[in-house]
């Protein structure tokens, strides 16, 4: 994105290139982070208590005490089980973004990898599915194959390699989506300055 000019008769800074050069380097780089909730697989947690909620709320008179009672509680489960459903993602670094560049011409490989297991047993079916979404018969999207490679590249918690992306990719393209479009924002904002570690004794010498 261009820099916007600066108004006329504005006060300019400018920083010597060495003074630059020197801070830039002494400094602590983190790549930025940002944990992020998605609730559409909020279900992977529930083990069965969900519908026990809704089954007997059911079965409660809305205006009794007990039924307010049971809906703080499933509410309360709710939120529980969307806290527990989150990703930590991450900027990438220039190497990274020319990974995904030629994550198209990467495709080749994960075709190689489909070939070798299909064969296997209930191999077959989960790597269908897979060519299915990379389209790998046909002409495989550009897009799509830079966003798996993103996601597989930023996302720090819990890590996704291809073979989860693609699974992803079928059943929630909208996560998949939104994942990469979150590591994409972060990459643009650069990575932050390291904070400096503060000792828990703040009085005076």
């Amino acid at each position: 994105m261009p820099l916007a000019p600066l108004p006329l008769n504005s006060p300019v800074l400018i920083v010597p290139v060495d003074d630059f050069k020197t801070a830039y380097l002494a400094a602590q780089w983190l790549p930025k982070t940002e944990t992020i909730r998605i609730p559409q697989l909020a279900v992977l947690f529930d083990k069965g208590k969900k519908q026990g909620f809704i089954d007997r709320l059911k079965d409660t008179k809305a205006d009794s005490e007990e039924y307010k009672t049971l809906l703080a509680e499933y509410q309360a489960y709710q939120e529980h089980l969307n806290q527990r459903c989150t990703f930590e993602v991450r900027g990438l670094s220039a190497p990274e973004l020319s990974k995904i560049k030629v994550a198209k011409a990467r495709l080749g490989s994960v075709e190689a990898a489909l070939k070798a297991v299909s064969n296997s047993t209930g191999m077959m079916a989960r790597s269908e599915a897979i060519r299915a979404v990379l389209d790998l018969d046909g002409n495989a999207d550009a897009e799509l194959a830079s966003r798996l490679e993103a996601v597989c590249l930023g996302t720090v918690s819990p890590e996704i390699d291809m073979d989860l992306a693609v699974v992803i990719a079928q059943h929630h393209g909208a996560v998949l989506w939104n994942l990469a479009d979150k590591i994409f924002e972060l990459t643009d904002q650069g990575s932050v300055l390291e904070k400096p570690k503060t000792s828990g004794n703040t009085n005076p010498a």
